[in-house]
Order: structure tokens, then C-alpha cells, then sequence
């Protein structure tokens, strides 16, 4: 199984001002560009925790 990477891309908009963008390596842009990188943050960590739940639980 591939890793997957989950990161906030930082990129300035028409006026100058930085947008905070959820990057995710199977899915690219996740959802809109954020204005506060602590927003942005919180949407990293609840498309990380999809990804989580959508693994198949492992039963040894």
C-alpha cells in the first residue's frame, strides 16, 4: 500500500495574501484554500483521519 501525504501548500492570492491550501497526494487539493493556517490545519487533520477510517480494519 502507497503512503499518503498530507500537506498545506501556502500560496498568495489575486490581492497578495496568503492562502493555505490542503494538498493530499491521492486526492490533490482538498476542499477550498483557507485564510488562516490554524483552519487549514484542522482540514488536514480530518482528511487525514478519513483516510484512516476508510483502511480496512486489520484483525490478527
Amino acid at each position: 500500500m502507497a503512503r499518503i501525504r498530507i500537506w498545506i501548500q501556502t500560496k498568495p492570492d489575486d490581492t497578495g495574501r496568503s492562502r493555505y491550501q490542503v494538498m493530499c497526494s491521492e486526492h490533490g487539493p482538498v476542499g477550498d484554500p483557507h485564510e488562516l493556517h490554524a483552519s487549514a490545519e484542522s482540514a488536514q487533520s480530518t482528511h487525514h483521519h478519513d483516510h484512516k477510517a476508510a483502511l480496512p480494519h486489520r484483525t490478527e
